[in-house]
Protein backbone atom coordinates (compact mmCIF):
# COMPACT_ATOMS: atom_id res chain seq x y z
CA UNK A 1 0.00 0.00 0.00
CA UNK A 2 1.33 3.52 -0.86
CA UNK A 3 0.79 5.95 1.64
CA UNK A 4 -0.48 9.23 0.25
CA UNK A 5 2.13 12.16 0.05
CA UNK A 6 1.37 15.24 2.21
CA UNK A 7 1.42 17.88 0.34
CA UNK A 8 3.71 20.00 2.64
CA UNK A 9 6.50 18.48 4.64
CA UNK A 10 6.95 19.25 8.21
CA UNK A 11 9.73 21.73 8.94
CA UNK A 12 11.37 21.56 12.49
CA UNK A 13 13.53 24.31 12.03
CA UNK A 14 10.91 26.62 11.27
CA UNK A 15 8.69 25.50 14.38
CA UNK A 16 11.72 26.46 16.23
CA UNK A 17 11.39 29.55 15.01
CA UNK A 18 7.99 30.10 15.44
CA UNK A 19 8.32 28.74 19.04
CA UNK A 20 10.87 31.20 19.69
CA UNK A 21 8.84 34.31 18.50
CA UNK A 22 5.84 33.09 20.98
CA UNK A 23 8.20 32.89 23.67
CA UNK A 24 9.66 36.35 23.40
CA UNK A 25 6.04 37.78 22.56
CA UNK A 26 5.14 36.25 26.40
CA UNK A 27 5.07 39.43 28.54
CA UNK A 28 7.76 39.37 31.57
CA UNK A 29 7.08 40.16 34.83
CA UNK A 30 8.65 42.59 37.17
CA UNK A 31 12.33 43.92 36.87
CA UNK A 32 14.77 41.11 36.71
CA UNK A 33 19.16 42.27 37.45
CA UNK A 34 19.18 41.17 33.74
CA UNK A 35 17.27 43.29 32.37
CA UNK A 36 19.11 46.15 33.94
CA UNK A 37 22.59 44.87 32.04
CA UNK A 38 24.49 46.44 28.84
CA UNK A 39 21.47 48.54 27.33
CA UNK A 40 18.49 49.91 29.56
CA UNK A 41 16.61 51.18 26.43
CA UNK A 42 17.36 47.28 24.44
CA UNK A 43 15.56 46.06 27.30
CA UNK A 44 12.62 48.56 27.24
CA UNK A 45 12.04 48.22 23.74
CA UNK A 46 12.12 43.89 24.27
CA UNK A 47 9.42 44.90 27.10
CA UNK A 48 6.98 46.57 25.11
CA UNK A 49 7.11 45.15 21.80
CA UNK A 50 4.22 42.71 21.18
CA UNK A 51 5.63 41.99 17.96
CA UNK A 52 9.19 41.28 18.63
CA UNK A 53 11.11 41.07 15.14
CA UNK A 54 11.93 37.85 13.72
CA UNK A 55 15.09 36.09 15.17
CA UNK A 56 17.07 33.73 13.54
CA UNK A 57 18.38 30.37 14.53
CA UNK A 58 21.75 31.65 15.88
CA UNK A 59 20.36 33.17 18.78
CA UNK A 60 17.96 29.59 19.14
CA UNK A 61 21.45 27.94 19.05
CA UNK A 62 23.16 29.77 21.56
CA UNK A 63 19.94 29.93 23.64
CA UNK A 64 20.02 25.96 23.53
CA UNK A 65 23.96 25.62 24.39
CA UNK A 66 23.51 27.60 26.86
CA UNK A 67 20.67 26.33 28.68
CA UNK A 68 21.75 22.89 28.14
CA UNK A 69 25.41 23.37 29.17
CA UNK A 70 23.88 25.12 32.51
CA UNK A 71 21.94 22.24 33.09
CA UNK A 72 24.50 19.65 33.38
CA UNK A 73 26.98 21.91 35.24
CA UNK A 74 24.04 21.85 37.84
CA UNK A 75 22.94 18.70 37.79
CA UNK A 76 26.60 17.79 38.30
CA UNK A 77 27.07 20.09 41.17
CA UNK A 78 24.03 18.42 42.44
CA UNK A 79 21.54 20.13 45.91
CA UNK A 80 23.13 18.94 48.48
CA UNK A 81 25.88 21.52 48.51
CA UNK A 82 24.19 23.80 45.72
CA UNK A 83 21.03 26.21 45.92
CA UNK A 84 19.82 26.27 41.83
CA UNK A 85 18.05 28.98 40.49
CA UNK A 86 16.71 30.44 43.67
CA UNK A 87 14.49 33.30 43.48
CA UNK A 88 15.61 36.41 44.98
CA UNK A 89 13.52 39.51 45.30
CA UNK A 90 15.36 42.83 46.76
CA UNK A 91 12.88 45.87 47.73
CA UNK A 92 14.37 49.41 46.68
CA UNK A 93 13.84 52.11 48.66
CA UNK A 94 11.01 53.47 46.68
CA UNK A 95 9.32 49.94 46.80
CA UNK A 96 10.25 48.41 43.38
CA UNK A 97 11.16 45.12 43.38
CA UNK A 98 14.18 44.16 41.55
CA UNK A 99 14.27 39.88 40.95
CA UNK A 100 17.33 38.21 40.88
CA UNK A 101 18.02 33.79 39.81
CA UNK A 102 21.90 33.44 40.59
CA UNK A 103 22.89 30.34 38.62
CA UNK A 104 23.96 28.38 41.76
CA UNK A 105 24.19 29.57 45.51
CA UNK A 106 27.17 27.32 47.46
CA UNK A 107 25.22 26.89 51.27
CA UNK A 108 28.26 26.72 52.86
CA UNK A 109 29.55 30.47 52.99
CA UNK A 110 26.71 31.50 50.62
CA UNK A 111 28.80 32.44 47.49
CA UNK A 112 27.12 33.07 44.37
CA UNK A 113 27.93 31.34 41.12
CA UNK A 114 27.45 32.42 37.69
CA UNK A 115 27.82 30.25 34.42
CA UNK A 116 28.53 31.82 31.16
CA UNK A 117 28.72 29.96 27.86
CA UNK A 118 30.92 31.48 24.82
CA UNK A 119 32.55 30.23 21.91
CA UNK A 120 35.47 33.14 22.51
CA UNK A 121 38.59 32.44 24.32
CA UNK A 122 39.29 35.76 25.46
CA UNK A 123 37.43 35.01 28.78
CA UNK A 124 41.17 33.10 28.98
CA UNK A 125 42.45 36.05 30.48
CA UNK A 126 40.17 38.00 31.13
CA UNK A 127 36.55 38.13 32.60
CA UNK A 128 33.56 40.17 30.73
CA UNK A 129 32.41 43.50 32.53
CA UNK A 130 28.85 42.94 32.37
CA UNK A 131 29.04 39.49 33.02
CA UNK A 132 31.16 40.29 36.25
CA UNK A 133 28.41 43.62 36.98
CA UNK A 134 25.42 40.93 36.73
CA UNK A 135 27.18 38.50 39.54
CA UNK A 136 28.22 41.18 41.57
CA UNK A 137 24.37 42.37 41.69
CA UNK A 138 23.39 38.99 42.98
CA UNK A 139 26.06 39.19 45.62
CA UNK A 140 25.42 42.70 46.71
CA UNK A 141 21.67 41.73 46.83
CA UNK A 142 22.38 38.66 48.68
CA UNK A 143 25.00 40.65 51.09
CA UNK A 144 27.78 37.59 50.24
CA UNK A 145 31.13 38.36 50.01
CA UNK A 146 31.71 37.07 47.11
CA UNK A 147 31.13 35.25 43.37
CA UNK A 148 32.70 32.83 41.17
CA UNK A 149 32.19 33.39 37.83
CA UNK A 150 32.60 30.35 35.51
CA UNK A 151 33.42 30.33 32.00
CA UNK A 152 32.29 26.86 29.45
CA UNK A 153 34.19 27.82 26.10
CA UNK A 154 31.85 25.63 24.01
CA UNK A 155 32.81 23.91 21.01
CA UNK A 156 36.82 22.55 19.94
CA UNK A 157 38.98 25.17 19.31
CA UNK A 158 42.97 24.85 19.91
CA UNK A 159 43.51 28.26 21.20
CA UNK A 160 41.31 27.06 24.35
CA UNK A 161 44.05 24.43 24.96
CA UNK A 162 42.98 22.92 27.92
CA UNK A 163 41.12 25.31 29.52
CA UNK A 164 37.22 24.77 28.57
CA UNK A 165 36.41 26.37 32.06
CA UNK A 166 38.39 29.49 33.33
CA UNK A 167 36.68 30.87 36.34
CA UNK A 168 37.25 34.19 38.38
CA UNK A 169 36.87 35.37 42.23
CA UNK A 170 34.92 38.53 42.20
CA UNK A 171 35.53 39.64 45.75
CA UNK A 172 32.77 42.34 47.20
CA UNK A 173 33.34 44.80 50.07
CA UNK A 174 30.77 46.78 51.97
CA UNK A 175 31.71 50.00 50.19
CA UNK A 176 31.02 48.23 46.66
CA UNK A 177 28.03 46.76 47.74
CA UNK A 178 26.66 49.78 48.86
CA UNK A 179 27.09 51.62 45.19
CA UNK A 180 26.29 48.87 43.19
CA UNK A 181 22.85 48.49 45.12
CA UNK A 182 22.71 52.24 44.72
CA UNK A 183 23.01 51.83 40.56
CA UNK A 184 20.51 48.86 40.23
CA UNK A 185 17.93 51.12 42.31
CA UNK A 186 18.97 54.10 40.14
CA UNK A 187 18.74 51.68 36.92
CA UNK A 188 15.56 49.51 37.71
CA UNK A 189 13.52 52.85 38.61
CA UNK A 190 14.69 54.62 34.92
CA UNK A 191 13.59 51.33 33.03
CA UNK A 192 10.17 50.95 35.00
CA UNK A 193 9.71 54.64 34.34
CA UNK A 194 10.14 53.81 30.72
CA UNK A 195 7.90 51.01 30.56
CA UNK A 196 4.92 52.43 32.58
CA UNK A 197 5.35 55.66 30.19
CA UNK A 198 5.74 52.81 27.17
CA UNK A 199 8.50 55.71 25.94
CA UNK A 200 12.05 53.88 25.39
CA UNK A 201 13.23 57.54 24.67
CA UNK A 202 12.63 57.82 28.30
CA UNK A 203 15.86 55.08 29.11
CA UNK A 204 19.35 56.18 28.47
CA UNK A 205 21.00 53.65 25.88
CA UNK A 206 24.93 52.75 25.72
CA UNK A 207 25.80 53.53 22.00
CA UNK A 208 28.53 55.83 22.20
CA UNK A 209 29.82 54.05 25.44
CA UNK A 210 33.39 52.94 24.19
CA UNK A 211 33.44 50.21 26.84
CA UNK A 212 31.49 47.95 24.02
CA UNK A 213 33.53 49.11 21.02
CA UNK A 214 34.91 46.22 19.33
CA UNK A 215 38.10 46.67 17.64
CA UNK A 216 36.81 47.78 14.39
CA UNK A 217 35.50 50.54 16.43
CA UNK A 218 32.02 49.12 16.19
CA UNK A 219 29.12 48.98 19.33
CA UNK A 220 28.90 45.41 19.36
CA UNK A 221 25.94 45.74 21.81
CA UNK A 222 24.06 48.19 18.91
CA UNK A 223 25.63 45.77 16.23
CA UNK A 224 23.57 42.82 17.89
CA UNK A 225 20.15 44.81 18.82
CA UNK A 226 17.24 44.22 16.98
CA UNK A 227 16.28 47.84 17.69
CA UNK A 228 18.73 49.60 16.22
CA UNK A 229 17.54 51.46 14.03
CA UNK A 230 14.59 52.14 16.31
CA UNK A 231 17.05 53.62 18.70
CA UNK A 232 18.73 55.64 16.13
CA UNK A 233 15.72 57.82 15.07
CA UNK A 234 15.67 58.44 18.44
CA UNK A 235 19.20 59.25 19.37
CA UNK A 236 18.74 61.54 16.16
CA UNK A 237 15.81 63.29 17.58
CA UNK A 238 17.53 63.96 20.79
CA UNK A 239 20.28 65.49 19.18
CA UNK A 240 18.00 67.76 17.33
CA UNK A 241 16.55 68.68 20.59
CA UNK A 242 19.67 69.52 22.32
CA UNK A 243 20.82 71.25 19.37
CA UNK A 244 17.46 73.36 18.99
CA UNK A 245 18.06 74.28 22.67
CA UNK A 246 21.18 75.38 22.38
CA UNK A 247 19.95 77.82 19.19
CA UNK A 248 17.34 79.32 21.44
CA UNK A 249 19.64 80.34 24.62
CA UNK A 250 22.55 81.59 21.68
CA UNK A 251 19.75 84.07 20.49
CA UNK A 252 18.42 85.07 23.69
CA UNK A 253 22.30 85.74 24.64
CA UNK A 254 22.69 87.74 21.85
CA UNK A 255 19.38 90.15 21.95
Amino acid sequence: MVMPQPSKFLSVRQKLLESWSRRLAEPRQGIHVSDTMLCLRRTAFQRLDRNPPTTDLKKIKYFHQGIMKHQLLQDLLGKEEFEIEKEIVYTCKNGLKIIAHPDLIYKKDGAVIEIKTTESTSCQTKYYKHHADQAKAYVAMLGARYAVLLYIILGYTKEAGTNYFPEYILKVSEDERRKILEKLERDATELQRGLDERDPSLVRHVAYDKEYMNRLGRNWVCENCDYSSLCSALRAKERESIFNVKNIKTSRSSS
